[in-house]
């Protein structure tokens, strides 16, 4: 598994609070079969997904658009910085790529640069990622308060949606990552501590994400025979940010309380689809509201 709903939910809740409507899709060739059947401005495609893998997808997308000779921008959503990996999102037709965990300003320019523009851009070179260094507070009080400034009036509090369905992801993950080091299962190892890096920035909980990319940085050389220790790190920081999340939010800590004693699921949602936003050919983009202005 390559992301996780913290991140959906996340992603969702930044293209919402910029005036966008929003699919989703479950895998490469759900992402196909919509494509399929409706026309959209922008395609957010997650680089690693079940069945088909989105370098496939987009792949099929560009063929298809060579018959009808149209173009819709597809950004790729990877995790992967090293030049290589840039390199295969340009060669299959991705026309930019967005490194996760991203942030709202990292967005906002992707809509400005891909549905702002009359003509499109040539395809960008780099993006930065967003700084994940450890800091001595395990939570970054700046990552919470940018959740809070997606709530939007008349639904639920999506900072505890999040928190909630971060909690759910990473009690199976946690599981992994011990059954992993138990068995000496590089792969495992390597999906699980990939993920919870990912959702764990997501909600600001810094120290815990750093010691995932140290575990996945581990697990990809294959060099595992030290994972025990770096498990036993990430599960006692995960209890620190579990207790962190819980005090600020006793709903979620009621939450936590039910979760434990049912059986944890998790799901797989990684592929974003824009829908089209009506606009006249005179419209443009509000850079500084992040939608289309009529």
């Amino acid at each position: 598994m390559e992301d996780s709903p913290v991140n959906l939910k996340v992603a969702v809740a930044i293209l919402e609070s910029m005036g966008c409507g929003v699919e989703t899709a479950v895998n490469g060739r759900h992402a196909l079969d919509r494509h399929a059947s409706r026309v959209y401005s922008l395609i957010f495609m997650d680089c690693q997904m079940p069945e088909m893998d989105g370098f496939e997808a987009t792949a099929e997308i560009r063929s298809r658009e060579a018959l009808s000779r149209r173009h819709t921008p597809i950004v790729a959503l990877t995790a992967s910085v090293v030049e290589d990996g840039r390199r295969r999102c340009l060669a299959v037709g991705m026309d930019d790529y967005l490194a996760k965990p991203f942030t709202i300003e990292q967005m906002r320019a992707m809509l400005t640069t891909w549905l702002g523009a009359p003509e499109r851009p040539a395809m960008r070179e780099r993006l930065s990622l967003v700084t994940e260094a450890a800091a001595p507070d395990p939570i970054d009080e700046q990552v919470l308060a940018s959740l809070g400034r997606l709530q939007r009036e008349g639904r639920p509090d999506i900072a505890q949606q999040l928190i909630e369905l971060f909690f759910k992801d990473a009690a199976g993950l946690l599981m992994d990552l011990e059954n992993g080091a138990a068995t000496g299962d590089a792969a495992l190892l390597y999906r699980a501590s990939h993920a919870l890096k990912s959702a764990s920035a997501n909600l600001g909980a810094i120290v815990l994400s750093t010691h995932c990319k140290e575990l996945e940085v581990l697990s990809k050389s294959g060099a595992v025979t030290d994972a025990a220790l770096l498990v036993k790190a990430i599960r006692e920081d995960y209890r620190t940010v579990e207790a962190r999340l819980s005090d600020r939010w006793p709903q979620v800590a009621r939450f936590q309380g039910r979760l434990r004693y049912r059986d944890v699921m998790t799901s797989e949602v990684t592929a974003l689809a824009v829908q089209p936003l009506a606009r006249s050919p005179a419209d443009s983009l509000d850079p500084a509201r992040g939608r289309a202005s009529a």
